[in-house]
C-alpha cells in the first residue's frame, strides 16, 4: 500500500491521505481534526503502476491538485475539484519513467 497526504482535499480545513491498495485502488481517508482519520472511501481505480505525489496547488485557485506518473513515463496532472475528488487528467509531460518521485523534504 502507498500513502500520501496531498492537504485538505475535501475542503472541510483538515488535511487527508490517500492510499494505492495492491488492487490499483485508491482511497481517501479525510482527516478528522483529532489525530485521527475517518472512514476510508473509494475514490478511484487502475492505479497500478502509476506513482502519485501530492503537488500542492499548480492551478491557483486554492485547491491541492495531484501529479502522476504512468508505467510509460507519462506525466498528468489533475486539478482537485475541492470536495475530494479531481477533474480528468491533462498530460503535462513526458520521459519520466526513470525518474523516482521522492516525497519533498519538510
Amino acid at each position: 500500500m502507498r500513502l500520501f497526504g496531498p492537504g485538505d482535499v475535501n475542503s472541510d480545513s483538515k488535511a487527508d491521505v490517500f492510499t494505492i491498495d495492491g488492487n490499483g485502488d485508491l482511497w481517501l481517508y479525510p482527516g478528522n481534526g483529532w489525530y485521527s482519520l475517518g472512514a476510508a472511501v473509494k475514490v478511484g481505480n487502475g492505479w497500478n503502476g502509476w506513482q502519485l505525489v501530492a503537488s500542492g496547488d499548480l492551478t491557483g485557485d486554492g485547491k491541492p491538485d495531484l501529479l502522476g506518473v504512468d508505467s510509460n513515463g507519462d506525466l498528468f496532472m489533475y486539478a482537485g475539484k475541492g470536495n475530494g475528488t479531481f477533474a480528468t487528467n491533462k498530460q503535462v509531460g513526458n520521459g519520466w519513467k526513470w525518474i523516482e518521485v521522492l516525497p519533498a523534504a519538510g
